[in-house]
């Protein structure tokens, strides 16, 4: 008799014993996606004839739709008549069509496989979770666009970015035992490409902040610290261009950690319970310009903090020395009291400003970068000083002392 397998991963196929079946219509086509998507469970006749005829057009939908079964039962057996049918068959007032083998299941049999890995084989697991994914595609393709299956398809849609998120779990876990890059030169390569998807995967569903802060993790090992701090931007802009919200506690945390260079983030503290959170105290200042250089890419506000004699002004000079994304930096030395550099004009094009010792404006700088975002919505501004000037999206940086040398 064979087997009937059915395929929905980048369009809907029907086939037995490895031979395609040739299904036309696309009246047909949503009667098998609708059994396919039930497969080997009863279908009721009003449901089908829902699918079938949504606006209530057919005179008779019933008889339009025992037509439309018939034609599917000469594709799926040609041979057999209604009543010895062995896959298409006919329950009270249902339909069900029997499936031996899908792609579907096999994609959440590979799933089951790697979550049975877990974190004790997590180098396996990602293996697994990499062989699963790499059977996706847009379930039932143009079909899978009607209205009829918009909810089916937003299920299956969260399974894979559930799904998404596992494999990145994983490739963490690899990571943190360092087995990301010490394995064969197969392993090395899938690692090192799922690493350079992964910054896509986070930015294409910025909703998922938990992601968002995985990929930075993965990222910051993988000594892309400049990227992983992009991450953080982009995710931030999608979030209050879409949601008027900014990113939540774990983001912030995530960034925080890796601008600081945080130690920790290198160990599995689960597995390391000596390890602490205190971030790294020398600090080469390439590496945070280069972090200045990723938030600054976006509208916003960002302060620089840290104690007298700290290198704010210094690490501002030199990100603002050999940045690419302004034309011009205009910088008003606070200590002056004078607001050279904002006259008519100066903020104009593509322009960043630097308010250098906000601890000198007393108290002034809040109500300055106010006014300034006001005028100018695309602005990006950086605040140096001891404190927070307390806005709602203020992003910070708090910075230890740098390399010897004049530092303010």
């Amino acid at each position: 008799m064979g087997s009937l397998r059915a395929e929905i991963f980048g369009g809907l196929r029907l086939s037995r014993e490895g031979v395609a079946l040739q299904m036309r219509g696309s009246k047909r086509c949503l009667i098998v996606a609708t059994l396919v998507a039930n497969a080997n469970t009863p279908v009721s006749v009003g449901s089908l004839i829902e699918v079938l005829d949504p606006i209530g057009s057919e005179r008779d939908p019933q008889n339009a739709l025992q037509a439309q079964i018939a034609r599917l039962r000469k594709v799926v057996e040609p041979l057999t008549s209604a009543s010895g049918s062995q896959w298409l068959t006919t329950e009270h007032n249902s339909y069900r069509l029997r499936i031996d083998e899908m792609d579907l299941w096999e994609f959440r049999h590979l799933v089951r496989s790697a979550r049975s890995l877990g974190a004790d084989q997590p180098l396996e697991a990602f293996a697994t979770y990499r062989r699963a994914l790499s059977r996706w595609s847009d379930p039932f393709g143009m079909i899978g666009t009607s209205a009829e299956f918009t909810g089916l398809i937003q299920s299956l849609e969260l399974e894979h970015l559930t799904v998404e998120d596992e494999m990145l779990s994983s490739l963490l876990d690899c990571a943190l035992r360092g087995e990301a890059y010490s394995g064969g030169a197969s392993t090395r390569e899938s690692c090192a490409a799922t690493v350079d998807q992964a910054r896509q995967m986070a930015l294409s569903e910025p909703l998922r902040e938990t992601r968002s802060a995985t990929v930075m993790h993965i990222l910051f090992l993988a000594g892309r610290h400049a990227e992983a701090l992009s991450v953080f931007g982009q995710t931030r802009h999608a979030l209050r261009e879409g949601l008027g919200v900014g990113p939540g506690p774990q983001l912030s945390r995530m960034w925080e950690r890796v601008l600081n260079h945080d130690v920790s983030l290198c160990h599995d503290v689960s597995r390391s319970p000596g390890v602490t959170n205190e971030p790294v105290r020398s600090l080469d200042p390439g590496p945070l310009c280069a972090a200045i250089t990723a938030l600054a890419r976006y509208p916003g506000q960002l302060s620089i903090l840290g104690a007298e004699q700290s290198g704010k002004s210094r690490l501002v000079r030199r990100w603002s020395e050999t940045q690419d994304v302004y034309e011009r930096v205009v910088w008003v030395d606070l200590a002056s009291d004078s607001l050279t550099g904002l006259e008519d004009g100066a903020v104009s094009g593509s322009t960043a400003v630097v308010l250098d010792g906000a601890h000198w404006a007393n108290g002034r700088v809040t109500e300055m970068v106010i006014d300034l975002r006001a005028h100018y919505p695309e602005l990006f501004v950086i605040v140096t000083g001891r404190d927070p000037i307390g806005l709602e999206d203020e992003q910070i940086v708090r910075i230890p002392s740098l390399v010897s040398g004049h530092r303010r």
